[in-house]
């Protein structure tokens, strides 16, 4: 019964970005209309998810590439945010890239929208303290999180790691953040953004967004 819960939770939610698609937010392919044993329909994104491909590609994933990727993540979540869809489990598994290389947001089965929802289960590795684990929350709350794991994300995109990767207990993730013990940023292109996203300095995409667009990073990528 959850799983099915969930899973219609998640065809809502692809009903309503379909009728405004975005081009760097997975759109479906429909669903089976069955509401005792729901379907969901999704595109195949030839290149996998965003750790995957650079797991396989890193090498050869250019600067540039990066902060393109970069500026479709944080262009996908205002858009999201602005239809009040906050998607709580933003990592790695959950961004994928299509056969052009442009970065997908997808599964929201645990997204909040339109009021609908209102909890968050991140993982530790991407959350802080408070958001860690499941807890009631206001859209504000719920755009935090999604903030906060932006950052993760972005630096996964640059560096090719996950934040913390050498730690294996949640403790330990929540401790780093809760002290602000951040990775190290030293020669990490948009490396002062990530870590004022982390600090709590910047709380919204828009403002995420603008940094991007003058980083000179990436600016270079427009001469």
């Amino acid at each position: 019964m959850e799983y099915r819960d969930h899973l219609l939770r998640e065809i809502a939610c692809y009903q309503k970005l379909d009728a405004t698609a975005h081009p760097y937010v997975l759109s479906s392919l429909g669903n089976n209309g069955d509401l005792e044993a729901p379907a969901l329909y999704l595109p195949y994104m030839e290149n996998g998810d965003l750790m995957t491909y650079l797991e396989l590609h890193g090498t050869k994933t250019t600067p540039a590439q990066r902060m393109k990727w970069a500026f479709q993540l944080t262009l996908a979540i205002l858009y999201l945010h602005e239809q009040r869809i906050f998607h709580t489990d933003l990592r790695p598994p959950n961004i994928l890239i299509d056969a052009e290389l442009n970065l997908k947001v997808a599964d929201f089965e645990g997204a909040s929208f339109d009021g609908h929802g209102g909890t968050a289960c991140v993982t530790p590795q991407y959350s802080t303290k408070q958001y860690g684990f499941y807890a009631s929350l206001t859209d504000d709350k719920l755009r935090e999180v999604d903030i906060f794991c932006l950052a993760g994300l972005l630096y996964v995109i640059q560096t090719g790691m996950e934040p913390f990767e050498a730690f294996e207990e949640d403790a330990q993730f929540l401790e780093a953040y809760g002290q602000q013990n951040f990775p190290d940023m030293s020669g990490v292109a948009l490396g002062d953004l990530i870590e004022d996203i982390w600090r709590g300095d910047i709380t919204n995409a828009k403002d995420i967004l603008v940094r991007i667009v003058n980083d000179n990073n990436f600016l270079d990528l427009l001469c």
